[in-house]
């Protein structure tokens, strides 16, 4: 799955585990924790973390590459390590692990943008 990612992806697959400016957080922390409860704001926070990880112009076509069950397993290990335990893994499973963590996340935020966005409607309904 490395294969596909160029060395300017490397990179900013590396920057993930740096933490965020200006916080102690890192930006794969960020991206992985959005608040849930349906507000205006918090749509723009999601909406944010989306536009992020697809600024990374990781291809989808990544998935591809590799049977579905591993893809599942490198996306739930990026979402359940901490950075200091993803800076341990060699190089080209660390790269592996965060590509398949950020296709995941791009598309399980984007899931959870629709569900805010059609909650927020029915609370605008339910006011009218």
């Amino acid at each position: 799955m490395a294969d596909g990612i160029s060395e300017g992806q490397k990179l900013d697959l590396d920057k993930l585990l740096d933490p965020r400016e200006g916080t102690s957080v890192t930006i794969l922390a960020w991206a992985r924790t959005p608040a849930l409860s349906p507000a205006a704001v918090n749509l723009d926070r999601i909406a944010e973390r989306i536009r992020f990880l697809r600024s990374l112009n990781l291809p989808t076509t990544l998935m591809d590459r590799i049977p579905v069950k591993v893809f599942d397993e490198f996306a739930a290990e990026g979402t359940r390590m901490s950075a200091q335990h993803l800076r341990d893994l060699n190089t080209e499973r660390r790269h592996a692990v965060l590509a398949a963590t950020v296709l995941h996340l791009s598309r399980h935020l984007t899931d959870c943008a629709i569900d805010m966005f059609k909650k927020l409607m029915g609370i605008l309904t339910r006011r009218a």
